[in-house]
């Protein structure tokens, strides 16, 4: 769309002579430099499959875990346990539900919920590293029976789970971490039960402002895609997912966290070298949730 913007206000001049020359030149070098964005950042360059994500937190679990501790969020409060509390209110978790933690990492919220709200938690990774972690933890805290952690491709959930098995499937930073979001939604809705609740929160495109901003967020969201192995949604795509699969949903919005500084992610960046984009302070994504409801009939 840039480059139709400055398209237009090329052909506008033209009609003016004397700015001619001078407009022509300076409007050619900004059409050269858009260009070498749209190529140098073009997302369909770069597939994010199951097989680039398991190595990812194979080789990068260890250093996760160093700054995050066994809770992998980015965007958190400065009491983590004060987020995962509310995960569990806003989904409405009581003892005795089974829930599925789809993207578990080291099984950290998995463990909390299993303690704290006495339900029973399936948790299922992409990487083995993952899972090995997590059966430790869960021997550390005694959680044998209550947390279980298996290796496992949530876009086939169906094919691991028996069908309408879960209370509620949570999402922690882990669905954009698949080119086919619609497929993983889609299979969670098979082994959700009639009534139950899928949560997910996740990292959103921000409309910008201006065509700077906008150039500037689409290199961070290309970088985010190419190191993180994770793909940035729009809100209304998934919402359009989730409503054609058949889950009645609430609007995406924002939690009621401050999440301006993810502190532990800059620090993660910073200790990697890991530069989203190349200047400024815009920030290309926001944290919003989605909260969907399987319908009873």
């Amino acid at each position: 769309m840039d480059v139709i913007f400055e398209l237009k206000d090329l052909y506008h001049t033209f009609r003016v002579p004397e700015r001619r020359h001078d407009f022509v030149k300076r409007k050619v070098q900004d059409i050269k430099y858009i260009l070498s964005i749209l190529r140098e950042t073009d997302l369909r360059k770069i597939k994010v499959t199951p097989e680039k994500v398991s190595k990812y937190y194979d080789d990068y679990t260890e250093d996760y875990q160093k700054f995050y501790g066994d809770i992998f969020q980015a965007f958190t409060s400065d009491d983590i346990h004060c987020l995962l509390d509310y995960y569990a209110k806003k989904t409405g978790m009581r003892k005795g539900m089974r829930i599925l933690d789809a993207g578990c990492g080291v099984a950290g919220p998995a463990c909390y919920f299993a303690q704290t709200k006495g339900v029973f938690v399936e948790g299922l990774t992409i990487s083995q590293v993952q899972v090995t972690k997590s059966k430790e933890k869960i021997q550390e805290n005694s959680l044998e029976g209550k947390v279980n952690v298996v290796k496992g491709d949530y876009h086939f959930l169906n094919e691991i789970y028996q069908e309408n098995q879960f209370d509620c499937i949570l999402f922690l930073e882990s669905l954009f971490h698949s080119e086919n979001p619609d497929k993983v939604l889609r299979s969670a809705f098979k082994v959700l039960k009639p009534g139950g609740v899928l949560y997910a929160k996740d990292f959103y495109a921000i409309a910008q402002s201006s065509n700077k901003r906008k150039r500037q967020a689409k290199i961070e969201i290309y970088n985010i895609k190419k190191i993180y192995n994770y793909t940035v949604y729009n809100r209304n795509e998934i919402a359009n997912f989730a409503k054609e699969i058949g889950f009645a949903i609430q609007p995406i919005t924002p939690l009621p966290f401050d999440f301006r500084r993810p502190y532990n992610a800059i620090k993660f960046q910073e200790e990697h070298n890991i530069k989203l984009h190349s200047g400024g302070t815009v920030m290309g994504v926001e944290s919003l949730e989605l909260f969907a409801r399987k319908p009873i009939s």
